[in-house]
């Protein structure tokens, strides 16, 4: 990880550390799978031909989706002060808790940490108001006879009732890394404000400060 002006360094293997799971290409097999099985449980509910069309629009969604991770993926590592490839790498040490020795780690870690946060602090009404929609929807498609729909959006019920508890514990675990960082970061913060030690032997006034020929007669008397 390199900001300019200064080297690569520290605890972490920045270029060996999982680089295929931060690659957009594995994000993009890892929709697909996603939404392989969605057309699936669609087609059992639906029949083949919905399930068709929607493995179409998945593809659009899937193209549509790497566009602005890409897009995102670039502003954040601007942001932070990284290169594009070692987002995912502060990103994992937040998820892992793990704070870095390496100073310029530490920064983007704080960046990013301030980041999520932001992310996770609004819209707090909509995971309920998912819930309650997705509750309707399958209750009528049971009441209708549609039981492989009822099925899917109930999971979906389950899933947006499931969403405020994860998010609690994520800025739970965000509050757990800003301690943290704090506490690393005290050392070096106490060393920089720490006064330069006096050098041995150096003149010091006591008291009154010397007017110049004073400070002349105290050299001479000291020769």
């Amino acid at each position: 990880m390199r900001m300019r002006g200064e080297a690569l360094g520290g605890d972490i293997d920045w270029e060996g550390e999982r680089r295929r799971i931060d690659s957009l290409w594995m994000t993009t097999a890892l929709l697909l799978a996603e939404g392989a099985v969605l057309i699936a449980v669609a087609a059992f509910a639906f029949g083949p031909l919905p399930a068709l069309i929607g493995a179409g629009v998945w593809v659009l969604i899937t193209a549509v989706v790497m566009a602005v991770v890409r897009r995102t993926r670039r502003r954040v590592a601007a942001d932070i002060g990284v290169s594009e490839r070692y987002v995912g790498v502060v990103g994992r040490r937040i998820r892992r808790e793990r704070v870095p020795d390496d100073p310029v780690a530490r920064r983007a870690m704080g960046r990013l940490l301030e980041r999520q946060r932001r992310q996770l602090s609004g819209r707090r009404w909509l995971w309920p108001v998912l819930a309650v929609l997705y509750g309707s929807l399958a209750v009528a498609h049971g009441l209708g006879g549609g039981w492989g729909a009822a099925v899917m959006w109930g999971l979906a019920a389950v899933l947006a009732c499931a969403a405020p508890g994860m998010l609690r514990t994520q800025r739970a675990r965000l509050d757990r890394v800003e301690r943290r960082l704090r506490q690393a970061e005290a050392p070096a913060a106490a060393a920089a404000e720490e006064p330069e030690p006096e050098r041995e032997g150096a003149w010091r006034p006591a008291g009154r400060v010397p007017t110049g020929r004073e400070r002349t007669g105290h050299e001479q008397a000291g020769r």
